[in-house]
């Protein structure tokens, strides 16, 4: 279950990935909890209580797809922003343990 700041933000994130929002609770405008669901599992959203502070809420999550290329185009064609430097964005935020 991943604390978050904007459910309602989220879901709508999620959906661009192909996840199907299968149960919330509260205003659907303003939901507090939400269940998305995609072939292999399925990802929960909780609002947080506290302001989030996204560089202290670190994460790994993990999405496979067979069709890259398809996912890539899909998610151009729902609003994704095309990367100038996709190593560079990987990268910049990288910190080094040994500095």
């Amino acid at each position: 279950m991943l604390h978050v700041s904007d459910v309602l933000q989220s879901i709508n994130f999620y959906r661009s990935l192909g996840l199907e929002l299968m149960d919330f609770e509260g205003d659907p405008s303003c939901p507090g909890w939400a269940r998305k669901h995609s072939e292999g599992g399925d990802l929960m959203f909780l609002l947080a209580e506290e302001r989030m502070e996204s560089s202290n809420q670190p994460f790994f999550l993990y999405l496979y797809t067979d069709e890259l290329e398809g996912l890539r185009e899909h998610l151009l064609a729902n609003g994704g922003e095309r990367l100038r430097n996709p190593s560079a964005a990987l990268h910049a935020e990288r910190r080094n343990p040994c500095s």
